[in-house]
């Protein structure tokens, strides 16, 4: 398993890297115009939560690795609620009509962020337990590193409003460094894992697969940011 781990932190330092956290760093750019993206990430917070709530957990948990999927679900299935005020601080929780938000939520401008969302969930359920802990932890590796950009852009929005976010700010990062799968002693036991090549070459390839699914969703959210994807409502085919 270490060796799961470290392609995992490899996949980590390359998503660092992607131009939308570049973006979000950069300090010539107002913070609210880097927040411009977020009414766009409803479709994956909200899938999140169900992922968390209905697909990942296990009751019982056939083993310790399902117990920590349980644990680290159960530590995540709120979260939306979060985003849900955020939204509204910042002022980017227009009154719509139901069909215009279902249509803002499903337009042509955020089909890879709802093609991450249902990717999860497929790799979710075709999954075992030491799969599903490395979903797992590959979706909390991704949303680490861009914590790690987020909390600067949330400590400026609220230095010049007042105001304090809570899913894309602090609060979100530290319960995700506070999980039951950051434990150190955890760690130390998931490293130690013996693992077959016929079971490492999977864990590889769900660690890729997620790393590839979120860099898309990036790529989507910077030009939602800069204003380069129009977001045209989604129209059923007949």
């Amino acid at each position: 398993m270490r060796h799961v781990i470290e392609r995992l932190s490899a996949r980590m330092g390359e998503f660092a890297q992607s131009p939308f956290l570049s973006f979000l760093r950069d300090p010539t750019i107002d913070p609210a115009d880097k927040f411009s993206f977020a009414p766009h990430v409803a479709h994956f917070v909200l899938t999140f939560g169900d992922l968390c709530r209905y697909v990942l957990p296990e009751q019982p948990p056939a083993d310790e690795f399902q117990a920590l999927v349980n644990a680290n679900a159960a530590e995540d299935q709120d979260h939306w609620r979060w985003f849900l005020s955020d939204l509204s601080l910042l002022g980017r929780d227009p009154q719509l009509a139901y069909s215009q938000a279902i249509g803002t939520v499903w337009s042509t401008a955020n089909v890879r962020t709802r093609l991450l969302s249902y990717h999860l969930c497929h790799m979710a359920l075709g999954a075992d337990s030491i799969g599903k802990l490395v979903l797992v932890d590959s979706i909390e590796g991704a949303f680490k590193v861009t914590a790690e950009s987020l909390e600067q852009v949330a400590r400026d929005f609220g230095a010049r409003t007042g105001k304090r976010l809570h899913y894309l700010g602090a609060r979100h990062a530290d319960a995700e460094n506070g999980h039951t799968l950051g434990r150190t002693d955890v760690r130390e036991r998931l490293e130690r894992l013996e693992l077959r090549d016929d079971q490492r070459n999977p864990l590889f390839a769900i660690v890729d697969e997620s790393f590839s699914l979120f860099r898309g969703f990036a790529d989507e959210m910077l030009a939602l940011a800069n204003g380069a994807a129009s977001v045209a409502a989604f129209v059923p085919h007949h």
